[in-house]
């Protein structure tokens, strides 16, 4: 639902851990999934993993900051953030999984490191800089 804007995990839950509303794995490594009702959020520091279609047609997210621990962004992770107009990708970031950033039509910046060197679908006709 596009008015979710917060998941609530109890810190008993073994499996998964939710901060500021949003889902990650136990050990905070990976982030599983943002409410779609979102407009902003701040990844934890440590999160290694955006997982595939963790942020898929969360349309109304506009920003995003990703830690500089973040080293693989998978498939369709962002696909349809129509709202999403800015987004630095890490250093440290090796894969960018297929259509990542499929359909993101806002976007106005996009911020590459150097070190990414190949990535497929990543959005339509983007200023790229690096």
């Amino acid at each position: 639902s596009e008015a979710l804007k917060e998941i609530k995990v109890s810190a008993d839950n073994m499996n998964y851990h939710s901060y500021d509303g949003v889902l990650y794995d136990k050990d905070c490594t990976t982030l599983i999934t943002c409410p779609k009702g979102k407009d902003s959020v701040t990844i934890i520091d440590g999160v290694s993993c955006i997982a595939a279609r963790a942020f898929r047609s969360c349309k109304k997210l506009i920003s995003v900051e990703l830690p500089v621990s973040v080293a693989e962004i998978r498939g369709s992770a962002f696909k349809g953030c129509t709202a999403l107009t800015t987004i630095t990708i890490p250093s440290g970031v090796g894969e960018i999984g297929e259509s990542a950033f499929e359909n993101c039509s806002s976007v106005v910046v996009f911020y590459l490191p150097e070190n990414i060197t190949s990535f497929s679908s990543i959005v339509t006709s983007p200023p790229f800089k690096s």
